[in-house]
C-alpha cells in the first residue's frame, strides 16, 4: 500500500522489586512488582510519498506491572500483567488519542 511508518525512538526506565523482600513477607517471594516510565517519539508516517498529518509525535507513559513466578517450572518463568497508562496525548500530531493498554505475557529471564 506504499505506507511507511516514521522512525521511532523509545526510552524506558524501570524499577523491579521482589514483594516478599520489600514488604518483609516471605510468603510473597513468588511475586514482584515493577514500575516503568516510558517515552516514545515517532516521526510522521508517509503515504504515497506525502507525510500523513495524523501520525507521529511524543508521548509519556507510566506502566505498573506484576510478575508472578510459576512454581511448577524451574528456571524462573513468570506471568507478567501490566497496564500502560498515557500521561496525556497533547504532543501527538493531528487527531490521535492514546488509551490504556492492558497486557499479559510469559516472561523468562536468562
Amino acid at each position: 500500500l506504499e505506507y511507511e511508518y516514521g522512525d521511532v525512538g523509545l526510552v524506558n526506565l524501570a524499577l523491579l522489586a521482589p514483594l516478599g523482600h520489600l514488604l518483609q513477607m516471605p510468603v510473597l517471594d513468588f511475586a514482584s512488582g515493577a514500575f516503568e516510565f516510558n517515552y516514545r517519539y515517532a516521526e510522521r508516517d508517509r503515504y504515497l510519498g506525502q507525510t500523513y498529518a495524523d501520525s507521529g509525535g511524543s508521548i509519556f507513559y507510566v506502566t505498573p506491572s506484576l510478575l508472578l513466578r510459576l512454581p511448577f517450572l524451574s528456571g524462573g518463568p513468570s506471568i507478567r500483567l501490566a497496564v500502560q497508562c498515557p500521561l496525556g496525548d497533547r504532543y501527538l500530531y493531528g487527531q490521535q488519542h492514546e488509551g490504556f493498554v492492558w497486557s499479559t505475557g510469559l516472561l523468562y529471564q536468562f
